[in-house]
């Protein structure tokens, strides 16, 4: 069993966020939104049900290591076009560009912990080769007093990453339960050659 295979793997889907604000970021992609990817999915609903309230026809991407994730999410993913991914997020079998909106849902954390800093400027540059251009990232993330793994890493270390990656336009905000940082308007020339 691999490093990344050790994380909880969970018996139920849930739906767990902010889902006004993210149902509203996810509603203001600049780019045509026809492929949404979501990465370190796990079995958490709410990306999914917020894309199907505001986008139908839209082909919805979830990537995660652990196969009863995915089951969970597009058993439960309503009326989108669901294509789950079994995959490790530093390395999507996805063409360049491909991706309108690249949602990190909860996830920095988990990826962090798992694949350490590197690993994480690994999966955000990887994010950053299949987004589109003028397409959307979402980030989201809180400090759980029950889980240490959410201290690991924070919005502005994942700005600081992204910094190296071309021109972007930032936008932070905070919910009710989570800090939010969408990220707008690649314009990088040399996108897709970050690692």
């Amino acid at each position: 069993m691999s490093k990344l295979e050790l994380g909880p793997i969970y018996a139920a889907s849930y739906s767990w966020s902010d889902h006004d604000t993210l149902r509203r970021l996810m509603a203001g992609t600049p780019h045509p939104l026809r492929v949404a990817v979501e990465v370190a999915a796990g079995p958490n609903l709410a990306v999914a049900r917020a894309l199907a309230e505001i986008a139908a026809g839209i082909l919805y991407v979830p990537v995660d290591l652990q196969e009863r994730h995915l089951r969970l999410l597009t058993g439960r993913a309503g009326l989108l076009h669901v294509s789950p991914l079994l995959a490790q997020a530093s390395n999507l079998p996805l063409d360049c560009g491909c991706a309108g909106l690249v949602i990190f849902h909860h996830a920095i954390d988990d990826i962090c912990e798992s694949e350490g800093e590197i690993g994480l400027w690994r999966v955000v540059s990887e994010a950053v080769r299949v987004l589109a251009p003028q397409g959307r990232m979402i980030f989201c993330h809180c400090v759980l007093a029950y889980d240490q793994a959410t201290r690991l890493v924070s919005l502005p270390q994942v700005w600081s990453m992204l910094r190296g990656m071309g021109d972007w336009r930032i936008h932070q905000e905070r919910g009710r339960l989570l800090d939010w940082m969408v990220v707008d308007g690649q314009t990088c020339q040399g996108r897709g050659q970050h690692g």
